[in-house]
């Protein structure tokens, strides 16, 4: 049986199945208006003096093959309530290609993602201003249109052990007349890179009860 759906890096004549170009098979919603990843130029970004510095509580020592104890959240942003942990995505592309949640056209360098730590992925302090923001969706089906996106710039996207997890991305999607904005100190990069979601959205975040 054909799976609802799944990545074209897992899609061969052997195992046939519904790539991100038939996602909206498997859910119509992913024909929206504001699908997600998108392509972030950043001369076409508006500042916003909103996006403040995030915060993040309660994240130290947690590590994500366990769990998520003590209920770490973010706040700060523009974000109108502290928003807490309940999961994490991570996808990027391979060799150093296209695959990471969004893409940016500006410039910058490569990073590693060198640790499970929460509180080694999550940037440092000093860099929790450089940020861009936009309304979109899941990057997979049911593909809702109900996520604020927070960016900022990752570099070597895979870990120091074990197989490297690629190909896990969907394509950029049209902006369709949305805006993108940015926040006071964000940086201009000197070349194209891939923009990988921080931690701060790619984890999910939901309001607190």
């Amino acid at each position: 049986m054909m799976p609802d759906w799944c990545y074209q890096s897992q899609h061969t004549c052997a195992t046939p199945c519904n790539g991100p170009e038939k996602w909206d098979h498997a859910n119509k919603d992913c024909e929206g208006r504001a699908q997600s990843p998108i392509n972030i130029v950043h001369r076409k970004t508006l500042p916003d003096e909103r996006l403040t510095p995030f915060q993040f509580r309660k994240y130290q020592d947690s590590f994500i093959q366990v769990n998520v104890p003590h209920q770490p959240y973010v706040i700060g942003g523009d974000l109108e309530l502290p928003y807490k942990v309940v999961q994490f995505h991570l996808h990027w592309g391979k060799n150093g290609g296209p695959g990471a949640l969004q893409r940016i056209t500006t410039t910058g360098a490569n990073t590693t993602l060198a640790s499970v730590s929460l509180e080694q992925l999550i940037p440092p302090q000093q860099n929790l201003t450089n940020y861009y923001r936009y309304k979109g969706s899941l990057t997979t089906p049911g593909c809702t249109e109900s996520v604020i996106w927070t960016l900022r710039v990752f570099s070597d996207l895979q870990f120091k052990d074990g197989k490297p997890m690629v190909g896990t991305f969907r394509p950029v999607q049209p902006l369709n007349g949305r805006v993108v904005y940015r926040s006071g100190d964000a940086m201009v990069l000197a070349s194209t890179v891939i923009l990988m979601a921080s931690v701060t959205m790619a984890m999910g975040l939901s309001q607190p009860n």
